[in-house]
């Protein structure tokens, strides 16, 4: 059977031979009878990961590299990397060493047992609060659209041949990989493991990144939007006609004195505010489908060694 693992990368420079050579090792001591390809995808980096992934690649028959124009982002490269795999089942894993290699013997087991997706969940991070606090909330956002989506979230897993076949040919223009598999239907084990701080360089998915993903998914995965629009008129318009009993009551009661004013400001403010709300939203969902029909590209392919 042959393996293959899924590599993104994006200014890794000084991490990629250290994975490929963890990779090589789990498969020669712990994974025997098993053949392998890596999969390197060079997300635009501006360092030197690239001239490091060929060197690689001209030392190792097993290991394959693709280069992108630009930045695609992680969910293009992953999904590249997807589409070019030979193997019969997958691994996506991240370049920077934080998420443990040693856990593919596990993970390719439970594969075995007939589980059709493994995730690596994260129970703890290795890194101060200030990663650790947009992370969790990054994900209780996530959690809205989809509440199977584990707390701690996924970026480490395997998927077998069934589930890439599903999977290659969506769209990946502003949508979630990990939505995309578990939205398969195709029951998933989990194996816990903490996620370990990066030894070289730093981390490229910054806070306002994880916002687009975050507001994305909230958009794509659910029709959670629409209802909380729907449940922000029924609040407001409640609210409206409370006040306008109470505004009502007063004025026969003679506590207003200028008629009019009160009311006037306050609802132009309200209902002013929620309707440019809610156009914003339905604007999102007008701009998605329009970005599906152009049938733009989710990446582009500069140049690729696959032999």
């Amino acid at each position: 059977m042959l393996i293959s693992i899924v590599v993104p990368v994006y200014n890794n420079q000084g991490t990629l031979r250290k994975t490929f050579e963890q990779i090589h090792e789990q498969f020669l001591t712990h994974i025997p009878g098993f053949s392998f390809e890596v999969i390197f995808i060079n997300d635009g980096s501006k360092d030197q990961s690239f001239a490091e992934l060929r060197v690689l690649q001209s030392e190792y028959a097993e290991v394959k590299v693709i280069s992108f124009t630009r930045n695609f982002g992680q969910n293009a490269a992953m999904a590249a990397g997807n589409r070019h795999a030979k193997g019969d089942c997958v691994i996506n894993i991240s370049a920077d060493l934080q998420d443990p290699i040693d856990l593919m013997p596990t993970m390719i087991a439970r594969w075995r047992e007939g589980v059709k997706i493994v995730t690596c969940v994260r129970k703890g991070r290795e890194e101060s609060i200030f990663r650790k606090i947009p992370s969790a909330l990054f994900y209780f956002i996530l959690r809205l659209s989809v509440p199977i989506y584990p707390k701690q979230g996924f970026d480490y897993f395997l998927i077998g041949r069934e589930v890439l076949d599903i999977i290659n040919p969506y769209n990946n223009r502003n949508s979630f990989m990990s939505f995309d598999i578990l939205e398969t239907g195709y029951s998933f084990a989990s194996i816990p493991y903490v996620r370990r701080d990066r030894a070289v360089g730093h981390s490229g998915y910054t806070f306002l990144k994880r916002v687009k993903v975050a507001y994305d998914n909230l958009i794509n995965a659910s029709h959670l939007s629409i209802r909380l629009m729907s449940l922000c008129g029924a609040l407001t318009a409640s609210a409206g006609f409370v006040y306008a009993g109470t505004v009502a009551y007063s004025r026969f009661r003679g506590v207003i004195t200028i008629p009019g004013y009160t009311p006037i400001v306050v609802l132009l403010l309200t209902s002013s505010g929620l309707i440019m709300v809610m156009l914003g939203i339905i604007g999102e969902y007008l701009w998605r489908a329009l970005d599906y029909i152009k049938r733009r590209p989710d990446y582009v392919i500069f140049e690729k060694f696959m032999e």
